[in-house]
């Protein structure tokens, strides 16, 4: 963890944001609206996602997204390198838009609208990335008492039709007309998540000239 939130000083710094890193907690959801770069890191047995994100004014600051995506390009093979050997793996060569697993570790060092993250993820963390165990009565009221505390608490629902990975290069030459082939074939059921977790699947319908979706599947604990 240490490693991780010194990346994100760094990147922070270098970008001009000097407030001080904060931990990402296993599980947090990444801003849709924020730019994500990531590359294999492997230590030959399991393989991660070491990631930058950055946000929407970060962006804007570095001069766009073109430009932003060779600045964060640069910075991830840079912290990258440095981070990998703390957990005995490598950083391949190739980095890819967005991630595909998720969140277990990082830091973000935020400040208004400027704000940069370095996260690793994949489905359980590498030796060195777990945190402390939190004891029960340290728990906050709301997972020791049930969810009634949280029922009116809004969350966020997303209808996932599929996914692509694309190095920065293919990315870059998307055009309008362009055709992104998706993870999945015609018929099938689409993923409904919230905040990162599929907890349906279903269909695609259209309500009042709006999409919606019609759930046929409800997903277990065990199956999310």
């Amino acid at each position: 963890m240490r490693e991780l939130l010194e990346a994100a000083q760094t990147l922070g710094a270098a970008l001009g944001i000097n407030t001080s890193a904060q931990e990402v907690p296993a599980g947090f959801n990444v801003p849709s609206d924020w730019t994500v770069l990531a590359a294999r890191m492997s230590n030959g047995s399991d393989s991660w996602e070491f990631a930058l994100g950055a946000s929407p004014a970060t962006i804007e600051s570095l001069g766009g997204q073109d430009a932003a995506l060779g600045t964060l390009a640069e910075a991830l093979e840079s912290q990258g390198r440095s981070v990998a050997p703390a957990f005995k793996a490598t950083l391949a060569d190739e980095a890819s838009l967005n991630t595909t697993m998720p969140v277990v570790a990082g830091g973000a060092v935020v400040d208004g609208d400027a704000g940069v993250l370095v996260f690793v993820t994949g489905s359980t963390a590498p030796a060195g990335l777990s945190s402390p165990g939190v004891s029960s009565a340290s728990k906050p009221a709301a997972e020791r008492g049930g969810m009634q505390l949280l029922s009116d608490v809004s969350m966020t629902v997303t209808a996932e039709l599929g996914r692509a990975r694309m190095t920065v290069r293919e990315l870059l030459e998307l055009a309008p007309g362009a055709i992104v082939e998706l993870d999945r074939t015609a018929g099938m059921p689409i993923d409904v998540l919230v905040n990162g977790t599929v907890v349906a699947r279903g269909e695609v319908v259209v309500v009042d000239e709006e999409f919606g979706v019609r759930v046929t599947e409800i997903v277990g604990t065990e199956n999310a």
